[in-house]
């Protein structure tokens, strides 16, 4: 099978740009750029030139976009064979910490309306699931959680990002955070290299409004417990407040939001489960799909 940074390079290749094929497959420029970067290094050649209007193929470059779409198209074709010898029944969603199905059961049902739908089963996941793994479609923030190999990103709504702050932490009584709060304050938040773009910015700002930054690698039950007793503030995305126990999920004054969907696998989709996917896809794009207010940041408030 094809690596992930020749689907990569491929859309830069499209796309003409780092930033933009970031945007496209929902990671950051940084990561786009090293994983180009990696597969130049194992080819031993120079695939693009780099300029400040974006990014134009060498002649070695045009000759890999020209395999590598070949090899991404038999690739996608072995695929469906395989799932065709073997086309599960049962459609299977990943479970975890971070990545909690909050939408699914109701849209789930809604779009079945009582008919007899296609048997569901959850599994607990890695962070990082194999491509093994028959997990069909994940519920996520799209950040931080890499999603199954193979995967199709189904953005359907966005997500306020905010502050979470211990009961006994000076601000915990806040209906909603400013920038002038944080000044001196400790906030925990993630490295940048696994970043949104959204994320990254933020990160930035915090730095210039004063704050005092903790950077962690990932989310985990340890950094949420660290920050509960240290006494830090988390910056999370607002539908992960009742991950943090024992902390309050606070409003903040800015308009950084994160996407938040579904990942899908096509080829672990059972026969009815595609065209679920296809509704919402429709629906989302028309804006018919009323989850806009979903995560919305007023729901902490009270």
């Amino acid at each position: 099978m094809y690596k992930r940074q020749l689907e990569t390079f491929l859309q830069v290749a499209r796309l003409g740009s780092f930033s933009k094929a970031a945007q496209a497959l929902y990671i950051t420029p940084s990561a786009v750029i090293q994983q180009v970067n990696h597969l130049e290094e194992d080819f031993g050649a120079q695939l693009l030139v780099r300029t400040t209007h974006g990014v134009k193929l060498t002649p070695a470059g045009q000759l890999v976009y020209q395999e590598g779409q070949e090899m991404v198209r038999r690739s996608q074709a072995l695929r469906a064979r395989l799932a065709e010898l073997s086309h599960p029944s049962v459609l299977t969603i990943g479970t975890g910490f971070l990545s909690q199905p909050q939408l699914f059961p109701e849209l789930w049902a809604e779009y079945w309306d009582g008919k007899p739908a296609v048997p569901t089963r959850f599994v607990m996941m890695d962070l990082a699931p194999q491509e093994g793994e028959e997990i069909a479609i994940l519920e996520t923030v799209m950040f931080g959680c890499k999603p199954p190999l193979g995967a199709e990103p189904l953005p359907l709504c966005e997500v306020p990002l905010c502050l979470a702050a211990p009961p006994d932490h000076p601000l915990a009584g806040r209906k909603c955070l400013t920038c002038e709060d944080l000044r001196g304050v400790q906030v925990v938040t993630v490295r940048l290299e696994s970043m949104h773009e959204q994320l990254s910015r933020l990160g930035e700002d915090l730095h210039s409004w004063g704050a005092e930054v903790i950077l962690v690698d990932q989310y985990t039950t340890a950094v949420f417990n660290t920050c509960r007793v240290n006494g830090y503030l988390l910056q999370i995305p607002a539908c992960w407040d009742a991950l943090c126990i024992g902390m309050k999920a606070i409003p903040c004054a800015w308009d950084y939001k994160l996407p938040y969907g579904f990942y899908y696998r096509q080829q672990w989709l059972p026969a009815g489960a595609e065209g679920f996917l296809e509704d919402l896809r429709a629906r989302a794009k028309s804006g018919k799909l009323p989850l806009g207010n979903l995560f919305s940041q007023a729901k902490f408030q009270g």
